[in-house]
């Protein structure tokens, strides 16, 4: 949900911004790129995940947050640097440690029986 919502007001900001340097006056020089054409920098989701389900493949992991709720993340994206690369983690968060706790919880209540919490940085 969190990845919805940031994506979300990315999308709105950078409307946003199309929008204000089409309107920008022809006198005006444009400015230089902060970064190498082509090139791009992942931003870290930090804070504590509640982890149900991790599975060395996607369909693994959905199963897991269809019955658990929460998302798939892949751990071995640059935005979970204390996560193990290599898995696909159904997950809830990220969020405070203790409603993590509580997360986990609820995911046991469930059937879980393995899940667990862990800080993604």
């Amino acid at each position: 949900m969190f990845r919805r919502i940031a994506l979300t007001a990315l999308f709105i900001i950078g409307s946003a911004l199309s929008a204000s340097a089409a309107s920008t006056s022809a006198s005006e020089s444009p400015r230089a790129p902060t970064a190498a054409p082509g090139s791009y920098q992942v931003a870290q989701a930090c804070g504590w995940y509640a982890i149900s389900v991790c599975s060395r493949r996607f369909g693994g992991a959905q199963r897991g947050a269809n019955r658990y709720g929460g998302y798939v993340i892949n751990s071995s994206s640059a935005a979970y640097p204390n996560f193990r690369p290599g898995w696909f983690c159904s997950v809830r968060g990220p969020t405070s440690r203790g409603q993590a706790r509580r997360f986990r919880n609820v995911m046991r209540s469930l059937g879980a029986r393995t899940a667990y919490v862990k800080n993604a940085c």
